[in-house]
């Protein structure tokens, strides 16, 4: 998979206006009146590869999680006893610090 931005990007810093242009793998960063500097970008298709197994196995197991959620972790109300209260108040502090870390809310703020 070959990704490449098309439309030219312009920013302003440190008051010099600059534009990033990606063409194919090179990148051109083009500053006015001054120099131009080339950059050669690495193949990251091994990376995207990777990405893309975590995220399956990340939809596997909330799929997973949600049908034995909807099943009450199959246990019956009359079968529940401290010990399944505990685990899933481990579960769900574990599911939390997951959370936080994506969304950069808690102690990853």
């Amino acid at each position: 998979m070959k990704y490449q931005i098309k439309t030219p990007q312009t920013k302003q810093s440190n008051d010099r206006l600059f534009s990033l242009i990606v063409l194919k793998n090179e990148a051109l960063l083009v500053l006015t009146k001054e120099k131009i500097m080339t950059k050669k970008f690495k193949n990251n298709d091994a990376q995207i590869k990777a990405f893309i197994g975590h995220k399956a196995n990340i939809d596997a197991m909330l799929e997973r999680l949600q049908k034995t959620s909807a099943n009450h972790f199959g246990k019956s109300p009359e079968a529940i006893q401290w010990g399944d209260v505990a685990l899933l108040s481990d579960i769900a502090n574990e599911l939390q610090d997951v959370t936080w870390r994506i969304f950069q809310e808690g102690e990853y703020a």
